[in-house]
């Protein structure tokens, strides 16, 4: 990147990326020439299945987008959300990568000493050239620029070709070679921002289902992307060893890309066990220090309550209040406080899940209300719920059902929930995008095969 004419560095994407208008959002050059003769590193350890997935998904969208490229938005996206900076840092990030490498990060400079995803230059002070391909750091220098240029979070408005073009200097200075890629940058950032909702335990880019099974053992139901599940096997060496745990939940709370479970152990501390991507969890300690703190709580779920990029949980404490714990996306959490206004509003709510259900980007909750309704209350992206009403016709048909969870199970973008019925049958209701679900039927084979599970995530 020169610091007042790179033409060379984004000339070769960028002509060929100015198409009319009406198409270009979405749109980028399918191939980047230079990487017919460049030398490209990888963005991290290697190309997940969750990568594939979101390629796939893709496709019809953004037909030039290889696992590749997802993996290297993702090393991206994970920094942004490291620092505790909201998706639309994310959206201004991967429009500046699209546009200067196309996805690709370059470590041989082919325009002057342009080096990584985004073709920083070693002459002009942003690092050295090991640095610059290394995707954790290149992307921290640009957040660490725009936020130089952009201080106390006024990057959060504004064009955001007008943003990469300040922090880049590009030979654009209208922007037009990032304003082309916004669209297609924020379609990337979408599906690798929200995955699959956390529950993805094996990486192959499906939401999967864990639960305490009759003997206390935590085991694995790998999804199929189609709304069914499989047997998977223990996640924890052993057997009986989640004998008194109370309650379970699942996200990505240490920032690593990996779905992690959470739950009460006997002592009621809440504790932490990350996953490796896998289909297995270790120990990972108190999330909440004290001993015996959650004593009482009742239902646990997780999301990003409150905008921030890091996993929260939110819980009914035991006066029957929603109560916030925001994630400090290191396996720890802290007190947020009320969720929902009043006191003791949630007595006789049974089971608590959380997702977007109406695809306004913010998490939301799910919960039975004591009438046996199945209840949509809308987040609203900054750790508060309102009421939403019913997600299914009819009153009190959840009757009898036991046991609750949600995330992507048919990989059609929306959140889904999946639930015990009361002749202890794992059922699917996919979820409209609009705080609503349908039937699904049967996600595993079989009649009563879930009696005695304890718990599902």
């Amino acid at each position: 990147m020169k610091k007042t004419a790179c033409a060379s560095a984004t000339a070769l994407v960028s002509l060929a990326l100015l198409t009319s208008a009406a198409t270009a959002s979405a749109t980028v050059e399918t191939t980047d020439a230079r990487a017919l003769t460049a030398s490209v590193a990888p963005c991290g350890p290697g190309v997940t299945g969750a990568d594939t997935a979101i390629a796939n998904q893709l496709h019809g969208q953004l037909t030039w987008l290889t696992a590749t490229h997802v993996s290297c938005a993702r090393a991206v996206v994970n920094q942004v959300r490291a620092r505790g900076l909201t998706e639309r840092a994310a959206d201004i990030a991967i429009t500046t990568v699209i546009t200067e490498t196309h996805l690709n990060n370059y470590n041989v400079a082919l325009d002057h000493d342009s080096l990584g995803l985004f073709q920083q230059r070693p002459s002009q002070g942003w690092g050295t050239p090991a640095q610059l391909v290394d995707p954790v750091y290149a992307t921290n220098a640009f957040l660490n620029s725009m936020q130089s240029f952009y201080p106390n979070g006024s990057w959060g408005s504004g064009d955001i070709a007008d943003i990469c073009q300040r922090v880049q200097r590009s030979a654009f200075p209208d922007g037009s070679n990032y304003r082309v890629n916004v669209g297609a940058a924020s379609l990337v950032v979408d599906a690798v921002w929200r995955g699959t909702g956390g529950h993805d335990f094996n990486g192959d880019g499906r939401a999967d289902i864990v639960a305490w099974d009759p003997y206390s053992n935590l085991t694995l139901f790998p999804g199929d992307g189609a709304g069914h599940v499989s047997w998977g096997g223990a996640m924890w060496p052993g057997a009986g060893e989640w004998t008194g745990y109370k309650e379970l939940t699942a996200g990505d709370f240490n920032s690593d890309g990996r779905a992690d479970i959470v739950a009460l152990d006997p002592y009621s501390n809440l504790t932490f066990f990350p996953g490796d991507g896998a289909g297995h969890v270790s120990w990972g300690g108190a999330m909440w220090p004290g001993a015996g703190e959650w004593t009482g709580y009742k239902e646990l779920t997780a999301g990003d309550f409150n905008g921030d990029g890091r996993t929260d949980i939110a819980a009914w404490d035991p006066y029957s209040n929603l109560t916030l714990f925001p994630g400090d996306g290191a396996g720890h959490v802290s007190w947020g406080g009320a969720m929902w206004p009043g006191a003791g509003e949630w007595t006789g709510y049974k089971e608590l899940t959380a997702g977007d259900f109406n695809g306004d980007g913010r998490t939301d909750v799910a919960a039975w209300d004591p009438y046996s309704n199945l209840t949509f209350f809308p987040g609203d992206g900054a750790g508060h719920v309102s009421w939403g009403g019913a997600m299914w016709p009819g009153a009190g048909e959840w009757t009898g059902y036991k046991k609750l969870t949600a995330a992507d199970y048919n990989n059609d973008g929306r959140t889904d929930i999946a639930a015990i019925d009361p002749g202890s049958n794992l059922i699917l209701f996919p979820g409209d995008g609009a705080g609503h679900v349908g039937w699904g039927g049967g996600m595993w084979p079989g009649t009563g095969e879930w009696t005695g599970y304890k718990a599902i995530t």
